[in-house]
C-alpha cells in the first residue's frame, strides 16, 4: 500500500493543473484519509508557511478541491478510486460463474448510468429502465464483421470485443478490455486544460475517420461518438471506440433513443426522419475535432494562430455525408498544415491522469 501522504510531493503546477470538478485526483474517497491528505498539504501550502508566488493560488484550490471531495463522498457521487463487485453473470455471456471484482480509477457518470476505468477493462453500469438500449449495444458488438482477416486486424481493437454481461437487481453490466496504457478522451482533454495541440487532435481524428469508413462498410450508425465514448493510447497514436453502442443502429433504422449532444450536433433533417443516417457520425467526429482543438462555443478562423488554417476551415465545414470522401479531405486538410505524416510524441501515461494509488492498492 502506498502512503497517503503522498500528494504532499506534488508540485505547484501539477495541483493547479488540477480541475476544480475533479478532487479525485488529489485526495483519497476515505473521508478520515481525505482529512489528514487536506492537513498536510494546507500546512505545506499554507502561505504563511510558504513564500512560493503561487502558495495562495495552491492553498485555496486545495481547499475548494477538499470541500467537492468532502460534498462528492457524503453525497455518493465519488468519482475516485474503488472496488466494483459484479454480479453473476447474466445467462449465457460466456464469463466465468460467479462474481468478481474489479478495482478501478475513476467512475464517470453518463445519461444512462455510470462507467467504471480499471487498468485494463472497463465497465458500463446502466440502469435497468434503459435495457432495451443495453440489449442494442450487447446485440451490436457480438456481431461485429469483417470482409477479410486484414480489415479484422486493423480495426477489431478499436472496437468493443470478449464482452462480459452481468445483472444485478437495478442495473445491467457490461464489462469491455481496454489497452493498460488508454486514457479516456474526455480525461486527457480536461487534463491538457481543455485544448489539444492540433498536431495531436490530427492523429486523433484520423482514428475517428477510420472507424466510420468501417462503420459505413459494416451498415452501422454510433450516434454518440465523441470525448467520452473513445479511448485513446498517447503513445501508440491508437484509440477505440468502446462506449455509446446503446445508440447504434443500422443504416436506414428508426432511431430509439440519441443523446443531448448528437441530437445539437445533427442534420435538422435527420431528428425530423429519425432514421440512422452515417452524418450523425461524421458531423460529431467533427464536433469532436471542435471539442479537442477548444473551439466549442466560437467559429474561428484560426484562434489567433492556435489552430492551422485548414483546419480551421474544416472546423467550419459540414460533412460531405460519405465517409471515405471526409477521410480523405481529412488527410488533405493534415497535409496542408503539417506536410508529410510523421510521429509525434505525446508524453501522458495514465498514472498522471489517474494516480499511481489507484494502480497500486485501494484504501
Amino acid at each position: 500500500m502506498k502512503s497517503i501522504y503522498e500528494t504532499i510531493d506534488l508540485t505547484a503546477e501539477q495541483i493547479l493543473a488540477i480541475s476544480e470538478n475533479a478532487p479525485e485526483r488529489l485526495f483519497s474517497g476515505d473521508p478520515a484519509i481525505a482529512r489528514r491528505e487536506y492537513y498536510d498539504l494546507s500546512r505545506r501550502w499554507h502561505p504563511d508557511r510558504n513564500r512560493d508566488s503561487r502558495a495562495t493560488a495552491v492553498f485555496q484550490r486545495v481547499t475548494e478541491l477538499h470541500r467537492r471531495a468532502q460534498q462528492s463522498i457524503k453525497a455518493g457521487r465519488w468519482r475516485g478510486a474503488g472496488i466494483l463487485v459484479l454480479p453473476v453473470p447474466l445467462p449465457g455471456a460466456g464469463a466465468m460463474a460467479g462474481a468478481r471484482q474489479i478495482k478501478y480509477f475513476k467512475r464517470v457518470e453518463f445519461e444512462l448510468g455510470d462507467l467504471f476505468i480499471a487498468e485494463k477493462e472497463v465497465a458500463f453500469s446502466v440502469e435497468r429502465r434503459y435495457a432495451d438500449l443495453f440489449e442494442t449495444a450487447r446485440r451490436r458488438i457480438e456481431g461485429f464483421r469483417f470482409a477479410n482477416a486484414a480489415m479484422r486486424k486493423e480495426i477489431a481493437r478499436a472496437l468493443p470485443r470478449r464482452p462480459e454481461f452481468h445483472t444485478a437487481a437495478d442495473r445491467l453490466i457490461m464489462v469491455l478490455p481496454k489497452d493498460p496504457d488508454a486514457i479516456l478522451l474526455e480525461d486527457l482533454l480536461e487534463h491538457l486544460g481543455g485544448a489539444l495541440d492540433a498536431r495531436h487532435v490530427g492523429w486523433i481524428v484520423n482514428r475517428l475517420y477510420n472507424l466510420a469508413c468501417y462503420l459505413d462498410y459494416a451498415g452501422v450508425v454510433h450516434h454518440d461518438i465523441g470525448p467520452r465514448a473513445f479511448f485513446v493510447s498517447p503513445r501508440f497514436h491508437s484509440g477505440a471506440l468502446l462506449g455509446g453502442w446503446w445508440y447504434a443502429r443500422a443504416r436506414g433504422e428508426s432511431l430509439k433513443a440519441l443523446p443531448r449532444r448528437t441530437i445539437d450536433c445533427a442534420p435538422p433533417d435527420l431528428t425530423r426522419l429519425r432514421r440512422a443516417d452515417l452524418r450523425a457520425d461524421l458531423e460529431l467526429i467533427r464536433q469532436t475535432g471542435r471539442e479537442l482543438l477548444g473551439a466549442v462555443n466560437t467559429m474561428p478562423t484560426n484562434m489567433n494562430g492556435k489552430i492551422p488554417p485548414a483546419m480551421a476551415r474544416w472546423i467550419n465545414g459540414a460533412t460531405s455525408g460519405s465517409a471515405v470522401t471526409d477521410y480523405r479531405l481529412w488527410k488533405g486538410v493534415l497535409e496542408m498544415d503539417f506536410g508529410a505524416p510523421r510521429f509525434v510524441r505525446l508524453d501522458v501515461e495514465p498514472d498522471a491522469i489517474y494516480g499511481k494509488r489507484s494502480r497500486d492498492s485501494l484504501i
